[in-house]
């Protein structure tokens, strides 16, 4: 838990400045997290949600799971079918608990993530 707390800090707080320009660091998360993110985050499905009224937090309550169905279903956006939080993502977010939520807003303002290694086929 430790480990997940020092490594979730460097990713957030992890920008650099090299030639006078800001680095943001890359979040790498877990196959769960990124699949979720790019359901409700790709290009495509965040130029849909701007058409359609979505707000940054509007679209991070819907990745975090917290999104009311009414809501979702009166200007659905995304993959639908990723609506309701894998298993897989509830463990990732209670592992993470402290960090885990900034880290995905971060991810959803900034587009700075990718899929852990370990998780690449």
């Amino acid at each position: 838990m430790i480990t997940n707390s020092v490594n979730d800090i460097r990713d957030i707080y992890g920008f650099e400045i090299k030639d006078d320009q800001v680095v943001l660091p890359k979040i790498k998360f877990d196959k769960c997290v990124y699949e979720r993110l790019e359901a409700f985050n790709s290009d495509e499905v965040a130029e849909e949600a701007a058409d359609l009224g979505w707000t940054i937090y509007g679209v991070f309550q819907l990745v975090m799971g917290e999104c009311d169905r009414e809501d979702y279903d009166a200007n659905p956006i995304g993959d639908a079918s990723m609506f309701e939080p894998s298993k897989e993502f509830k463990h990732w977010l209670d592992m993470h608990y402290m960090w885990g939520p900034l880290m995905i807003m971060q991810a959803l303002i900034y587009g700075n993530y990718e899929l852990k290694e370990e998780n690449r086929k």
